[in-house]
């Protein structure tokens, strides 16, 4: 019989070696040697010293380490509501122990964690979507990438209020950041350990600062041609934020003016509608998709989300509008690895205001995968295409465009935060 406890201090060279076994091709640790363990342990433990946020667990049989797991305590902006999500991340297994249902079990602690620290959604970076999808985790929001040519972005902006990043303007960053995460829907508050990537020697910060108050940052880094000519730079850009439209417009100057010295800005971004600033949007593929289509950016899957407590979901969402719908609505949710969320609630919508109850009056029944219901309330797919896909049931149909509009967001969640 196993057991998982907090990961303590003597053991983090071992979840380290873990680590670098079950992710080979994570750049930088490749080699499970001694002096690339202890790097990685090193850092795995400064960020367990200096971030109240984050825990990690082991599992273990007969007091020997077998398999880890790495918690963070995340404030999420739900629909302008402040609620734990817990992330969850760096979950390896002994490759000697692999097959032997640890990963599961280290899973159903996770969603046990969690419950009992109240959160109603806990969120992972997945390594396999389907993997993950089979136990209960939605989809979140298409990320996309777009490779322009600095030209090609609009100067509009006053570059003279950009400058570069110092450690000393950390705080001010953050607070940036933060507040922008406070009008965003599925944003996370920045926690201590995300600092560090901010102090590597190849990452590059630019600041929109005016009177003193930084407004906006985009952070990025040189990639050299893949044809070795150190001559021809791509710039990635790895975040981008700001609070108004004359910070981002600065921002956008300041990349464009480095056109010299790359020949294309990989930029990444959830805006659906970003292909209307470029003046010419297209990648450098040159591709023609089905007709006649110019292949403008490339998309992916990342974060999943997941509900793990219904009711404590609608609860901390009784002051939210779903759009002034009136219905009164059974949700059958299909919850094989979570017995007390795999059932029946009967949901009463009234001008908007949800709230859960006890007896069954319902008008109308819905039937669904977990996955597809924690997509669904958060904002990412409406339950119109669930339905057409049959990913979801309804008991009258022409209940259809009523739940439709009862779930459907003006904006998607946007996670940005990397765990």
């Amino acid at each position: 019989m196993g057991l998982i406890k907090k990961l303590p201090n003597k053991d983090f060279s071992v979840y380290a070696k873990t680590m670098i076994n079950a992710f080979p091709g994570f750049p930088g640790y490749e080699t499970p040697d001694k002096p690339t363990i202890d790097k990685l342990s090193k850092i795995l433990k400064k960020m367990d010293k200096d971030d109240s946020t984050l825990a990690y667990f082991g599992y273990y049989e007969n007091k020997i380490f077998i398999g880890g797991i790495r918690f963070f305590d995340f404030t999420m902006n739900l629909f302008g509501n402040s609620i734990i999500n817990g992330g969850g991340s760096l979950l390896g297994v002994d490759l000697m122990h692999k097959k032997e249902n640890i990963a599961k079990k280290l899973m159903d602690f996770f969603l046990d964690y969690y419950l009992k620290k109240k959160s109603p959604i806990i969120s992972l970076y997945p390594f396999r979507p389907d993997f993950y999808h089979k136990m209960g985790f939605g989809y979140g929001t298409k990320f996309n990438d777009y490779i322009i040519k600095p030209t090609q972005l609009p100067d509009k902006g006053d570059k003279s209020k950009v400058r570069f990043y110092e450690p000393k303007d950390w705080s001010k960053l953050k607070s940036c950041y933060n507040r922008y995460a406070k009008k965003t829907h599925g944003m996370y508050q920045k926690v201590a350990s995300e600092r560090r990537r901010y102090d590597s020697p190849n990452v590059r910060i630019a600041l929109y600062e005016q009177k003193g108050k930084i407004l906006g940052y985009v952070v990025f880094t040189f990639k050299t041609s893949p044809d070795e000519n150190f001559l021809k730079n791509q710039i990635k850009v790895s975040e981008i934020f700001y609070e108004n439209r004359e910070a981002f417009l600065g921002l956008l100057s300041f990349l464009r003016s480095q056109g010299d010295q790359a020949k294309y800005i990989v930029m990444p971004t959830f805006d659906d509608n970003f292909h209307f600033l470029p003046f010419d949007p297209r990648n450098h593929s040159d591709r023609l998709l089905s007709v006649l289509a110019h292949e403008v950016n490339n998309q992916g899957i990342g974060i999943m989300y997941r509900v793990i407590d219904t009711p404590r979901f609608f609860g901390v969402l009784k002051n939210h509008n779903f759009n002034n719908q009136t219905c009164r609505m059974k949700i059958t949710i299909i919850d094989s690895f979570l017995k007390s969320n795999n059932k029946s609630f009967i949901v009463s919508f009234d001008n908007g205001k949800a709230i859960v109850l006890k007896k069954d009056n319902s008008e109308v029944k819905i039937k669904l995968d977990v996955a597809e219901f924690s997509s669904m309330v958060l904002g990412v797919v409406d339950f119109k295409s669930l339905y057409n896909y049959g990913m979801a049931d309804i008991s009258d149909k022409k209940y259809i465009e009523t739940v439709n509009k009862t779930f459907r967001t003006e904006y998607k969640p946007i996670t940005t935060s990397q765990f």
